[in-house]
């Protein structure tokens, strides 16, 4: 009757480490997994900040470029607007003479 309970026993025993290693495999796969997702979405923002970059970059030397041009339009327009009034003042000055 004593072994018949001693093997009673070891029957219904249960071996956990089956369950714990499917479980922990699991876990390491899907951190893997995660990783990997995060991985690929860091690399397409970085791509994009760069692009980003590269393009403000060349719309700020753009506007540099509208900017130096606006000051020569400046410039120019100062000088017809001087070369106008000292051409007003000669005229004014040769009207006076013929008068």
């Amino acid at each position: 009757m004593a072994l018949s309970q001693g093997r009673g026993g070891q029957r219904f025993s249960t071996n956990i480490w089956p369950g714990y290693v499917d479980a922990l495999s699991t876990l390491i796969l899907v951190l893997t997994f995660v990783v990997t997702i995060f991985m690929v979405v860091q690399y397409v923002l970085r791509e994009q900040i760069n692009t980003q970059g590269s393009e403000l970059e060349a719309l700020g030397a753009q506007v540099a470029d509208l900017a130096d041009a606006l000051g020569l339009e400046r410039r120019r327009t100062a000088d017809l607007t001087a070369g106008l009034s000292a051409a007003e003042a000669e005229v004014a000055r040769q009207a006076a003479l013929i008068a």
